[in-house]
């Protein structure tokens, strides 16, 4: 049988008394015994547990970490990258069986991260959810400079990080500008009617 939220809850309420952890997330004795008896809390509530008990929301929804969950998701998405049907001498109709495979765990994978986030009462954040619906689309190289600029940013230096970021919304500033231009019919070099050379 799977663990439940209330099984997760009652374990990190033992070793102490159960009007002491209500204390401790904010809530009346009696509401604790509701969600031990499987009543999930609201948002605000679940946090708390969290911060109090020093496990992630994710873990107490569902018993695992969202990290694990994108760990997949990477690991699916790198055999995507590395599966080469000519390098392997394998048949088309064999090489269509495997990409639509992986694709099937991506996709199962996606829901269930869609499935925390909304357990959690929060959606995907804009910016990831932009990421990730792109990620399809960009080439082995791109891919691979995306996860190097990724890693930078969490793993650099100040100093890296903070130049990293300053390119990219130099970058991210130029795409508007050319956006922008496009929409008014004005190629992106053409100066304006009234300026000066």
């Amino acid at each position: 049988m799977r663990a439940t939220f209330s099984d997760r809850l009652a374990s990190l309420v033992k070793g102490g008394t159960k009007g002491d952890f209500a204390a401790k997330i904010g809530v009346p004795p009696q509401q604790l015994s509701r969600y031990l008896r499987g009543q999930l809390p609201d948002t605000p509530v679940l946090k708390r547990i969290a911060e109090v008990t020093g496990r992630s929301v994710d873990w107490l929804l569902t018993g695992r970490e969202i990290s694990e969950i994108w760990r997949d998701l990477a690991s699916a998405l790198e055999q995507v990258r590395a599966f080469n049907p000519k390098a392997e001498g394998v048949s088309l109709a064999e090489s269509t069986a495997e990409y639509r495979r992986l694709y099937g765990i991506i996709e199962q994978i996606s829901e269930k991260i869609e499935q925390q986030e909304a357990a959690r009462g929060v959606g995907l954040d804009p910016a990831a959810r932009r990421l990730f619906e792109h990620y399809e689309m960009l080439s082995v190289d791109e891919r691979e400079t995306l996860a190097r600029c990724a890693e930078a940013l969490r793993d650099g230096q100040a100093d890296v990080r903070q130049h990293l970021i300053g390119q990219l919304k130099l970058i991210e500033d130029t795409v508007r500008l050319r956006a922008k231009q496009k929409t008014r019919g004005q190629p992106s070099g053409a100066k304006r009617a009234g300026e000066a050379s």
